[in-house]
């Protein structure tokens, strides 16, 4: 993926959060919102490593709507998370080279405890870094699940899941 093609998606994922309800009148500047997108960013992290205990490492496909889900799944949506907030700066800091390069071994846990760190303190370019890696590691194509998983978020409902924030 190249910066134009990553700059179109983050456009098109940030679009697609505010269409479905995410982001109306929220105050990003609000010190306990941008918290709150601290710590959105880090339950998905959670959830990739709760489908490493469940031995979930392959995407599978819900029976009942097709939602792509399993530990790739997870991952992408981590990345998904960072790009559709407001608060954001990754367009700028993310060294594309460093993408697709295998260039650390850390086994999954260190990724996931290394995830869940840089989204607590909001260094947003060394999550989606560490995100990239970690795909490489477990043998999938980041940015192919991100757009897939991409693509099953426009489908869903106005802010699915009962779910305030």
């Amino acid at each position: 993926m190249n910066y134009k093609e990553f700059c179109e998606l983050q456009k098109d994922i940030y679009d697609t959060a505010v269409t479905k309800g995410w982001w109306d009148n929220r105050n990003i500047e609000d010190p306990y919102m941008q918290l709150q997108v601290r710590l959105l960013n880090a339950s998905e992290v959670f959830e990739a490593f709760e489908c490493m205990r469940a031995g979930q490492m392959e995407v599978t496909y819900r029976e009942s709507d097709g939602k792509p889900e399993g530990f790739p799944t997870e991952i992408a949506d981590v990345v998904i998370r960072i790009l559709d907030s407001k608060t954001n700066p990754v367009r700028s800091e993310i060294d594309f080279s460093l993408l697709g390069d295998p260039w650390r071994s850390y086994e999954m846990l260190d990724y996931i405890s290394e995830i869940a760190y840089a989204c607590m303190n909001g260094h947003n370019f060394k999550a989606i870094s560490l995100c990239a890696e970690c795909a490489n590691r477990a043998g999938f194509n980041l940015w192919d699940v991100v757009k897939e998983k991409h693509e099953f978020n426009k489908t869903r409902p106005f802010m699915h899941g009962g779910k305030k924030f």
